[in-house]
């Protein structure tokens, strides 16, 4: 399974964005799952719990993260 991230600084929406913003991400071809958090403490340990994301990912409670596998 192949990731990319995007991580958008300082840049924050609401989870009813989010929620969204995943959902049209995952109906596009070759996307297995995708997911747009906030990234805070909790939210990275679900995903990383998940295995939603590599490890390598760098960004901060205020941060968008948007992850994507296909």
């Amino acid at each position: 399974m192949t990731f990319d991230t995007l991580v958008r600084p300082n840049f924050y929406r609401d989870s009813v964005a989010l929620m969204r913003l995943a959902t049209e991400l995952q109906a596009l071809p070759g996307i297995e799952q995708a997911s747009a958090i906030m990234a805070t403490e909790p939210n990275l340990e679900i995903l990383a719990e998940t295995g939603g994301a590599p490890d390598t990912i760098t960004a901060g409670p205020n941060d968008i993260l948007v992850v994507v596998s296909g």
